[in-house]
């Protein structure tokens, strides 16, 4: 609706131009402008009921700034120094356009398309840029990529930036017209020079490392900042990509003369000293981790001659993405190879696994610089080797465990005299990791440990962390832990330590059920004040321990204590787990550990001289094939004989000292139930996530070699595994192989 407007003659509009061009005029004179006459004016034209007015005076303007750039064309091209003018030029230009812009905010709302900005800057493109050629035979962008000025060139591809043909493209002007060229002659003056670069790898890396320098000090005055990645990706391709082959060979040459020094883990297995003297057998010894200095012990050396040499390659072209990932392949193919070759070695027992581990440690802290993602790699692959021993990882880190909480004498023994020396000192620096310089900011190699237990522990935690099936170990780690606390001394400071260890995301329920259990040890301990007549009140929720129902009749001493504890736990419901209880019981002079159950059979012999089943059944109130493990596992222990269904008092002296473990009915001694279906798919499917694609047999083979050792392999049930995972449309069978569906 024209409601409020009025129509424009033409003379009138003719008025309304002057008085914008007269203003417009003292602007690009460089004179103060009456922004109001403007803005008048402007308002005028575009609110008049005369259509396409608004359009008219935009390329009114658009001419006028057309002129303008025509002006300064002519002082460029007549300069002597045309670039440098050129900037000059443009400088003018731009401040012009951008007042002329905002002065021009009501029209630029008003015309659909280009702002009055844009607009300027097509229009110097047109009137200046064009026409390089025409006056200089040569266009700007390639003067600029041969300017060997390079304080003019930044300002002069700035104006590039400015003029955009295309709005889903705004660098495409810059980029057709400049970069393109720049980078160009980039790729092809090093193309040249390294032909004739030397071709030893380190003496190249150090070349290599000065020219990245260089072209990374300069970038920022010969190319806009949305250059710089392109720029790197063409040294990439120049330095790096064009000779992968050849670095690749030479850095894994380098890296595979570095020879572990395995030779002392057959020296801690066969838990004998370190020989100080005897250690190296003379002769030109490329690898130095050890030096062996007189009674002060053994001593990492750091002048790993192949180690440094990487860690100069390492330095020098790990800034480059390509090369980083050369030292990645490098790296993984050394870590798979020493870990395989070795494993025969290593595999020996918990000192040797950790002490081969260090030793890899070792060579990402000297030849990577401890770069963190080199750690990852060592733990994705090292975990891997670990999957394959025998016994398997878990089962060795359990036992670790109990020596940790319990009697540690016997683990890391060749270590003794440097735990007695850390007393003092009150922390441990080990031979094989030591302290020194790995990187040039000085930080250590070696971690230090409070004592001989702080070690340990950060042993476990190491090896811990290598355990890929974590909830298989979860389950095995709460049985042996209910084994350790139930001992009348639990070291329950000990058993927090570790359980703190392996606070994990995602492990939250075991870390619960674990800290429950150490818990109700803690608050049991607190209820008994006789060590003699000692009961473990425990969560049963929290407790993986298989328990019986058993109705017995107890003998007098322990019903009293039962009765104490029902009263005293009135409000709780007590469920007594008889085969769990300790009894010490003198029997013929000699003291025999045994369980409740045992207890209340052997309890009999006061009274009677010999039994028969009939008469346990009937005193003791158990049933019969409770009776008959009870009895099977006392004529087990030599406690008991048994002649023509009688059992008797049997020779003591020649008895077990504690029967306790021998006791075990079918209730209790069944494995852990472990879902085989659900075990076989994680497995298969693990599998196929690394190999993406394999054959059924080939996936049989790599099963077997990973197989728990809590149950035989069973080919029925990994083929129903299979299927079900077919049917998950997790996998899926291709030409007669198996792809894992992301």
């Amino acid at each position: 609706m024209d409601i409020g407007r009025r129509a424009l003659s033409d003379e009138e509009f003719s008025n309304a131009w002057m008085t914008i061009e007269k203003e417009l005029r003292k602007l690009s004179s460089g004179d103060v402008c009456s922004a109001l006459e403007i803005y008048n004016s402007i308002y005028v034209i575009c609110t008049s009921s005369t259509p396409r007015l608004e359009s008219k005076l935009y390329w009114k303007i658009g001419d006028f700034v057309y002129m303008k750039a025509r002006e300064i064309r002519r002082e460029i091209f007549e300069a002597r120094d045309w670039i440098e003018e050129y900037n000059k030029g443009f400088r003018k230009f731009k401040v012009m356009v951008f007042a002329i812009d905002e002065l021009c905010d009501f029209l630029n709302e008003c015309v659909k398309g280009r702002t009055m900005r844009d607009l300027g800057f097509l229009l110097w493109e047109r009137c200046v840029l064009q026409q390089t050629t025409k006056y200089k035979h040569t266009t700007l962008g390639f003067e600029l990529v041969n300017q060997e000025r390079i304080e003019v060139v930044k300002e002069a591809i700035e104006s590039f930036r400015l003029i955009v043909p295309d709005l889903k493209k705004p660098m495409l002007y810059y980029t057709q017209r400049y970069e393109q060229f720049a980078l160009q002659k980039i790729g092809s003056k090093y193309m040249e020079e390294i032909k004739s670069a030397c071709s030893e790898v380190e003496r190249y890396s150090f070349y290599v490392k000065e020219k990245i320098w260089y072209e990374k000090s300069i970038r920022e005055k010969i190319f806009l900042e949305e250059s710089w990645e392109k720029v790197e990706e063409v040294l990439e391709e120049v330095f790096i990509l064009n000779k992968k082959d050849y670095l690749f060979n030479e850095i894994y040459g380098i890296m595979s003369m570095y020879k572990l020094p395995v030779e002392i883990l057959g020296k801690v297995f066969r838990g004998a000293d370190h020989d100080k003297h005897s250690f190296d057998s003379g002769g030109y010894r490329t690898n130095d981790f050890y030096e062996l200095q007189g009674e002060e012990g053994a001593k990492k050396s750091h002048g790993d001659v192949f180690l440094r040499k990487m860690s100069v390659l390492y330095r020098n072209l790990s800034g480059l993405k390509s090369a980083y990932e050369i030292f990645r392949e490098v790296f993984t193919r050394y870590i798979r190879e020493m870990s395989e070759k070795y494993m025969d070695i290593y595999s020996k027992s918990i000192e040797t696994l950790y002490i081969f581990h260090c030793m890899l440690r070792h060579v990402v802290d000297i030849g990577f610089l401890g770069d963190q993602e080199y750690f990852k790699i060592l733990k994705k692959e090292f975990s891997a080797s670990c999957m394959r021993l025998k016994p398997s990882l878990e089962a060795r880190i359990l036992e670790f465990s109990e020596c940790i909480v319990g009697d540690n004498s016997n683990v890391f023994k060749f270590l003794g005299e440097e735990f007695e020396r850390s007393t003092a000192k009150g922390s441990l620096g080990l031979p094989f990791l030591g302290s020194g310089d790995a990187c040039e900011d000085g930080s250590e190699l070696g971690r230090r440990f409070e004592g001989k237990n702080g070690f340990l522990r950060q042993v476990f935690g190491t090896l811990y962390k290598m355990v890929e099936n974590k909830h298989v170990f979860y389950e095995l780690y709460l049985l042996g832990l209910g084994k350790r606390l139930l001992e009348k001394s639990p070291n329950l400071c000990e058993e927090r330590k570790l359980i703190s260890l392996m606070r994990r995301k995602g492990n939250q329920d075991f870390i619960k059920k674990a800290e429950a259990m150490v818990a109700d040890i803690s608050i049991s301990l607190s209820y008994n004040k006789d060590r003699d007549r000692f009961v473990w009140i425990l969560t049963q929720a929290y407790w993986p321990l298989q328990t019986e129902n058993l109705f017995i009749q107890i003998p007098g001493p322990l019903e009293m204590i039962r009765k104490v504890y029902d009263l005293k736990f009135n409000k709780k419901k007590l469920h007594w787990a008889w085969h769990l209880g300790s009894v010490c019981v003198e029997v013929g002079g000699v003291e025999i550990q045994m369980n409740v159950p045992q207890y209340s059979v052997i309890n009999l012999f006061n009274k009677y001289e010999q039994v028969d089943l009939e008469t346990i059944l009937s005193s003791v109130k158990m049933g019969a094939k409770v009776a008959n493990d009870v009895l099977r596992s006392l004529v087990e222990g030599n406690l008991l004989v048994c002649s023509g269904g009688l059992y008797k008092i049997g020779d003591v002296s020649s008895a077990e000292k504690d029967v306790r473990g021998l006791y075990c009915s079918e209730s209790i001694c069944m494995a852990h139930e472990i879902d085989k279906n659900v075990y076989y798919q994680s497995l298969v499917s693990r599998l196929l996530k690394k190999r993406k694609r394999i054959g059924l047999e080939e996936i049989a083979k790599e099963i077997l070699s990973e197989h728990t050792e809590r149950f035989e392999y069973d080919e029925a049930i990994f083929l129903e595994g299979i299927r079900t995972l077919g049917d998950k449309g997790i996998i899926e069978d291709v030409e007669d192989a198996y792809v894992y569906l992301p």
